[in-house]
């Protein structure tokens, strides 16, 4: 059996508006192997088997061995009710880096369970194991000659403080929110026939149509919780396969991880805005670049399935208290990246609700859908309430009917309205959240279109939004696409 078990790391100092004295080297993603190094970790080396797309800084690693120090030989190695000759072995001890926001520790180890057959391998004796890899005690240099003894599951906290020092120039005085430890997890390799005697007391999860079903379970220790992941590890699978989707399940944790503590600090009003134009710029490339991840989670470009997104808790980003905090202080980026930090805002992770009243109206998970309901008391939805969107949308109409503008603006406004409505009502079937977005698009387009100095570049981002909705929708956006066109060059 193999387990691997990943810290990731927060590290918010691209996005914070003063100089941090963050080190330049080593250059992640692409750091130069060999050559460059972590302090109080080790050298960078080129992982064995090469890195994986989408996700960039997996082909290179920095030695870990010196940031987490196992406390003994012999405690290192015990194992509750194993005899001292079924030993843990520890492969490897790495450092990689996005060279972003992502910083994270990955132990793996080598796990025999006893000398039973494989067909007499117990499931407890799987979670036994799992359980003394995560709690095993380790050394963690903090500084001056200081160490923190924490397990291994619980040595975020310190690792943070330790890379967080390591990567500094002399002479800073860091604040500690810039590194900060998020929630650990690890991965189980063993084999399908042990596999089958965990699936009593852990969830089954498919991994797209094509791959295998894996089964997730979530460990508590030392009072905190520890999401964990059981997956074969052969035939009838290819390995390389196994390998990505184990790479791809450590990755989209620590995306979704690290982005809840970006969002919060962002809520906070402790990263850059506007004003401080660079490390702006890099967080809405951030956010940019991780909210599709996060919003897609694919695993080897195969689309998630339900139960995979609810095991990754992807649509669980953002407080409902830090909700409005969040969207003020993030006013300012792009209408796209806006639009999917307002859906990224609502937990979407509600169980379903049906209800079905006398007029044939069925209520999934707080949206209306009409229904038919015949006499055999079978029902199909045949549309969608797309109300607040419609009543929005027709305000806007009317306000710009009444406004001082052209009356070519005019009509072209009416006439955006009246396209975007259209597509609306076919985009409130799949995704309501993106409906809703694209009428209170018309009504920022609206304002900005028919106010005193309307702004060239606010029409241009609003119009940016609308394009890409509706380059999602296939013929029903075309006309989307040919009046926002039409507008902007109005304003050209």
């Amino acid at each position: 059996m193999f387990v691997a078990v990943q810290i990731p790391l927060a590290d918010l100092r691209p996005f914070v508006g003063t100089d941090t004295g963050r080190v330049p080297r080593p250059g992640w993603p692409n750091p130069q192997v060999d050559a460059d190094f972590v302090r109080t970790c080790g050298p960078v080396r080129e992982r064995p088997r090469g890195g994986i797309e989408p996700w960039s800084g997996e082909g290179a690693f920095a030695n870990a061995t010196r940031a987490l120090r196992f406390v003994a030989q012999r405690d290192r190695w015990a194992r509750v009710g194993m005899p001292p000759s079924v030993p843990l072995r520890c492969i490897y001890r790495r450092l990689y880096s996005d060279g972003t926001a992502i910083m994270r520790a990955e132990v793996g180890f080598g796990v025999p369970l006893g000398r039973r057959p494989p067909d007499r391998i117990l499931a407890a004796e799987a979670r036994a194991a799992v359980d003394d890899c995560l709690a095993i005690p380790v050394r963690v240099p903090i500084g001056a000659g200081e160490f923190k003894s924490p397990s291994l599951a619980m040595a975020g906290p310190a690792l943070a403080r330790c890379l967080l020092r390591a990567t500094l120039l002399k002479g800073v005085t860091p604040e500690r929110w810039w590194m900060s430890a998020v929630r650990p997890t690890a991965v189980v390799a063993m084999g399908s026939e042990d596999l089958e005697k965990l699936a009593q007391s852990a969830d089954r999860v498919s991994v797209g149509s094509d791959g295998p079903t894996v089964l997730h379970q979530v460990f508590e220790l030392e009072g905190r919780t520890v999401p964990v992941w059981f997956l074969p590890r052969e035939y009838p699978f290819d390995p390389e396969l196994l390998r990505r989707i184990r790479l791809h399940l450590f990755r989209l944790h620590a995306e979704r991880e690290v982005l809840k503590c970006v969002l919060s600090a962002a809520a906070a009003g402790r990263l850059a805005d506007a004003a401080q134009p660079e490390p702006f710029a890099a967080l809405e490339w951030y956010l940019s670049k991780t909210l599709p991840l996060i919003e897609k989670g694919k695993i080897y470009n195969v689309g998630p399935t339900d139960d995979l997104r609810s095991a990754l808790r992807l649509g669980e980003l953002v407080n409902p208290g830090e909700r409005d905090s969040l969207l003020a202080q993030l006013r300012d980026v792009r209408t796209t990246i806006r639009r999917k930090l307002e859906l990224a805002a609502v937990n979407e992770r509600l169980q379903p609700s049906i209800t079905v009243n006398e007029g044939g109206v069925v209520k999934v998970s707080g949206e209306d859908k009409s229904v038919n309901i015949n006499a055999g008391g079978d029902f199909n939805a045949v549309g969608s309430n797309f109300g607040a969107g419609n009543t929005l949308i027709a305000e806007s109409i009317t306000q710009a009917q009444k406004s001082a503008a052209s009356a070519e603006l005019k009509d072209t406004l009416t006439e955006l309205g009246e396209v975007v409505k259209a597509m609306g009502e076919e985009l409130a079937q799949r995704d309501p959240g993106q409906a809703d977005g694209a009428a209170r698009d018309v009504k920022a387009m609206v304002d900005e279109a028919t106010s005193e100095s309307p702004r060239k570049s606010v029409i241009e981002r609003i119009g940016d939004g609308l394009l890409a909705t509706a380059k999602t929708v296939g013929e029903v956006g075309v006309p989307v696409i040919a009046a926002v066109t039409k507008l902007i060059a109005l304003f050209a």
